[in-house]
């Protein structure tokens, strides 16, 4: 028996002893098999189809804030076509670095509407280590918090990004809270909601290259 056969055996092994663990200790009461109410079609599709049968339950809700299955269905619509007009298609990498906020799930449903590839980037990294992925995934686009912009600009020259689209918390706080007075539900606090349910703003990269780049932990070690 050849080495290869062996590591394969020894795996196949392994995997027999972890199943027939994960079978003993499996509940009785939770079905051993996923469950797929609306066949096997796409999480982008199965999106769209609980949008369509509870529009308004919320979807997030954001510091007190609630977004339905309906709006964000509609959001994450029009940032497939964002996308689409800065020359996205299927299959290309789109580079997310944002934390957990509601412009995260629109990012992550718009790009799987699109056929579109999602990168999701650790938004605690320093600059050599968002480098170094955004250089492995080959991705071209990015959409980012602005309060990372300034490690996204440091390496900007040694990566393939050519367009950014930014955004922020206040962004989506006042979106939110502008659709809740349209609903009529209270607000604390008498600022006026603008009209940010717009397309997050575009920007462009003149002069991206695509240079690897050199795996080096000091550079940039710290956040500027």
């Amino acid at each position: 028996m050849s080495g290869s056969e062996q590591i394969n055996l020894d795996a196949s092994e392994y995997q027999a002893r972890l199943h027939e663990l994960w079978r003993r200790a499996w509940p009785r009461e939770v079905p051993r098999q996923p469950s797929y109410p609306f066949g096997e079609i796409p999480l982008s599709e199965y999106f769209r189809r609980w949008a369509r049968l509870q529009p308004d339950r919320p979807a997030l809700i954001f510091y007190g804030n609630e977004l339905t299955y309906a709006e964000l269905d509609s959001l994450s619509d029009r940032m497939a076509l964002l996308l689409a007009s800065c020359g996205v298609e299927r299959g290309d990498r789109v580079v997310v670095f944002l934390p957990n906020c509601p412009q995260f799930l629109i990012a992550f449903y718009g790009i799987l509407k699109l056929g579109a590839v999602f990168v999701p980037v650790n938004p605690l990294y320093k600059t050599h280590e968002f480098a170094h992925q955004v250089v492995d995934a080959g991705a071209e686009i990015i959409i980012a918090l602005d309060q990372l912009m300034d490690i996204v600009r440091a390496v900007a020259d040694r990566t393939g990004l050519r367009r950014f689209i930014v955004t922020s918390f206040a962004d989506v706080l006042m979106a939110l809270i502008s659709r809740a007075c349209a609903r009529g539900a209270p607000i604390n606090g008498g600022a006026p909601a603008p009209d940010l349910t717009r397309h997050p703003r575009a920007y462009w990269a003149p002069g991206a290259t695509h240079k690897p780049v050199p795996r080096d932990p000091g550079r940039g070690s710290d956040r500027r």
